[in-house]
């Protein structure tokens, strides 16, 4: 039962993610990778934006192996 919880958490960072894809029409890895490779005059939005999409990738992947582990449990 407390899985269901684990699952609508991992769908809010999921919806979360696609709306980031959405905004910069790319994969995470791929704004990373942009970020990272920056030269010169730094985009102060796309770092915060970094950070925040990079927090939702952390927390979705969280929160899947909670789901995942809590599952198993209930087996």
């Amino acid at each position: 039962m407390y899985w269901i919880l684990a699952v609508a958490k991992v769908r809010y960072f999921d919806s979360k993610i696609s709306e980031m894809r959405s905004i910069y029409k790319m994969s995470f890895n791929d704004f990373k990778h942009r970020i990272e490779e920056q030269k010169g005059v730094e985009v102060f939005e796309e770092w915060d934006d970094f950070i925040i999409w990079d927090s939702y990738e952390s927390a979705r992947s969280y929160w899947a192996k909670v789901e995942t582990r809590l599952k198993g449990n209930e087996e």
